[in-house]
């Protein structure tokens, strides 16, 4: 169901009121925002722009019977291993500067660093956990992710077994870009605000043992579509500082990463 903003800024603000009373210290809250297709829309060529557009995301077109048709164009790996090694990333932040400005020049307020951090921390405790060592991390640095751009460190680690990348994967999902931070307790928050289930947005895809190689990517940036209409489901992480009219904002922007190739279907 769409969620308009007057019901979007109320749910931030029961969250800040939550987190401010100690039940959490970051809930991730989506929407959804729906978009007319023209009846005779191709597919085909929604994915060619899209791809285009974000050359830099992983672009995909996923069907299921259980969960419709989803498109994606998501920049964030959840997990990738291949023969050189394990790879993640500690993602936390979002601006939305001008095109021109270059991401390493953007400084970013303490409350985003310190979430950052705590990602970064809950990652290392997850390949402890599954029993690989040898891990090597970068410094917290910004990327563009088409018009956005956001805090992130890199995680590398040696090659793993199969059981070991199984575990680690239960324990980074769902991360904290997605859920929140205690994971639980922002789970119950999203599932009594929330209601409706948010379907494949927030879960995970990508190919596995292709080449060698997995890659599994946070469905992110993405949108179901049916015969008329594209819903683009979006959402933001709340914390206590949180403003719920620049969180809708940050929604609004976040929902451009497809938003904008929709006319070319």
């Amino acid at each position: 169901e769409p969620t308009p903003r007057p019901l979007y800024e109320a749910r931030v603000a029961r969250a800040v009121a939550a987190i401010r009373a100690g039940q959490a210290e970051k809930i991730v809250l989506s929407r959804v925002e729906p978009r007319a297709l023209a009846p005779d829309h191709d597919l085909r060529n929604l994915v060619q722009a899209l791809a285009a557009a974000r050359a830099q995301a992983f672009v995909s077109l996923v069907s299921l019977p259980q969960a419709g048709t989803w498109l994606t164009a998501t920049p964030e790996v959840l997990l990738r291993s291949d023969a050189s090694g394990v790879f993640t990333m500690a993602l936390a932040g979002t601006q939305w500067p001008d095109p021109q400005v270059d991401p390493a020049t953007l400084s970013w307020p303490r409350k985003i660093i310190d979430e950052q951090a705590i990602v970064a921390s809950e990652i290392r405790s997850a390949f402890a956990q599954a029993g690989l060592t040898g891990v090597s991390e970068t410094p917290a640095h910004t990327v563009r992710a088409a018009q956005l751009c956001h805090l992130r460190s890199d995680f590398a680690a040696p090659p793993a077994t199969p059981e070991q990348l199984a575990r680690l994967l239960r324990l980074l999902h769902p991360t904290s870009a997605v859920c929140g931070m205690p994971r639980s307790a922002a789970r119950a928050f999203i599932t009594e605000v929330e209601g409706a289930a948010r379907g494949f947005y927030t879960g995970y895809l990508g190919p596995v043992g292709i080449g060698g190689e997995t890659r599994l990517l946070v469905n992110l940036r993405a949108a179901r579509i049916t015969r008329s209409q594209a819903f683009l489901h979006v959402g933001g992480g709340i914390v206590a500082a949180s403003d719920p009219a620049l969180e809708y904002q940050e929604t609004v922007e976040k929902a451009r990463t497809i938003d904008e190739v929709l006319t070319v279907a």
